[in-house]
């Protein structure tokens, strides 16, 4: 099981001084009965492999939750919640210093302190149907006015 970020973007996150929460990863059963140790709730999980697209990513906000989880039954929605303006300055803020330009960077706040969970080159598009936009629209659009 992998919480937040990868190591590769973790390196990177630390290099840029982009801020971003503890992250840990739990072999075996032994290891992931000792979670609660080190992570107070809520908290981010994901598996280790197969996690890209938002598959694989879960919200724990209890133990039940993290009961489910490790059993490997939970699962994410998408929502069309209006995000923060500090949460989008930091993820163009990221972006920017890291230079990506087609990127998702996953944002969490906690105790009023916004961090980089991940970034990933390949994200999930369900969040775009469900806003109603096209993606492949939008991507072609952007590239012919010069946006990306």
């Amino acid at each position: 099981m992998r919480i937040c970020s990868t190591q590769w973007a973790l390196t990177l996150f630390n290099l840029l001084e982009i801020p971003h929460p503890v992250t840990r990863v739990f072999y075996g059963n032994q290891q992931k009965s000792t979670i609660p140790n080190y992570f107070s709730f809520p908290f981010i999980a994901k598996i280790p492999r197969g996690s890209a697209l938002g598959r694989g990513v879960y919200l724990i906000k209890n133990k039940g939750d993290l009961e489910i989880y490790l059993s490997g039954t939970k699962g994410a929605t998408v929502s069309l919640d209006p995000v923060p303006e500090k949460a989008l300055d930091l993820a163009l803020y990221t972006a920017r210093k890291c230079r990506w330009d087609d990127v998702g960077i996953d944002v969490c706040v906690h105790d009023g302190h916004y961090n980089v969970l991940e970034a990933n080159m390949k994200y999930g598009r369900e969040g775009f149907r469900k806003a109603g936009i096209d993606y492949l629209k939008l991507m072609e659009t952007m590239i012919e006015n010069g946006a990306i």
